[in-house]
């Protein structure tokens, strides 16, 4: 129901077209499960924030993301910080020096040749810059490149250190927006769970625990609900499900108190 209400949403059809691109059917069931899995803590996150988007508000502020942070946009303002002439140079000092700096050249060489394009930065530009494991190079320039044009290391080892720069932005830009996605496909659950429900009179295992909490707790109730357990209650039996539930144990503590009160204290 969440998919197919959701196809025909052209506001959510991006959450959609997300998870397609990413996972098939049997792992999408699976993340369904786990998100209905963990609606409590799900719903109280939502809650304290209002909406899913008052969620990923407060998330891309907590990773110091502008709220319309994208990485085409940071690379995009990467690109038009560049010291393009600078580099143009420098490249080409590679392109005549030694045997490593040639096979660093050619990509690099194309790249700027076609325009510096932000569609090809990720594979033709930024990773020239870094090893296989994603570490800055130690050198960006041999002594005979150096030679020909004396700054190319400098050039070529500030727009690495730019670059690094990027890197993480992009990694936190991929964190928050799988996160993000992930909370508006929660949110369309949420509502979808509680509508199916409400339509067919149904309480789920969670929404007992919670009305049981609340009638525990509600000061208006409390009063009347112990009248009418008192001395029905002799012991309390709490098991490992209850050991990792704030809810359960509110329900726990509040039929334990009247143990410890009155006369047969």
């Amino acid at each position: 129901q969440v998919l197919r209400d959701g196809l025909s949403d052209a506001g959510f059809r991006p959450v959609i077209d997300f998870f397609a691109a990413r996972v098939d059917d049997g792992r999408f069931a699976d993340l369904l499960k786990a998100l209905l899995g963990r609606r409590r803590d799900l719903s109280l996150l939502l809650h304290a924030h209002g909406t899913a988007a008052g969620a990923i508000g407060a998330l891309y502020a907590q990773l110091d993301l502008p709220p319309d942070a994208t990485r085409d946009l940071s690379i995009r303002r990467h690109i038009q910080a560049m010291r393009v002439a600078d580099l143009r140079r420098a490249v080409a000092a590679l392109c005549n020096g030694g045997i490593n700096d040639k096979k660093l050249r050619q990509p690099l060489a194309d790249w700027l040749a076609n325009g510096a394009a932000v569609a090809t930065f990720e594979t033709e530009w930024l990773p020239r810059f870094f090893t296989e494991k994603g570490e800055p190079r130690d050198k960006m320039a041999t002594k005979a490149a150096q030679k020909i044009a004396p700054d190319c290391a400098e050039i070529l080892t500030e727009e690495q250190a730019r670059l690094a720069e990027l890197k993480q932005e992009l990694n936190k830009l991929t964190v928050a927006e799988a996160t993000a996605m992930l909370l508006r496909l929660g949110e369309r659950l949420l509502n979808a769970d509680a509508a199916l429900k409400t339509a067919r009179g149904l309480l789920d295992y969670d929404d007992l625990i919670l009305r049981t909490r609340d009638l525990l707790v509600e000061p208006s109730r409390v009063p009347w609900v112990m009248f009418k357990l008192d001395r029905g209650i002799d012991h309390i039996l709490v098991d490992e499900a209850q050991d990792t539930s704030p809810d359960q144990w509110s329900v726990v503590a509040a039929l334990a108190e009247e143990f410890f009160s009155g006369t047969g204290a």
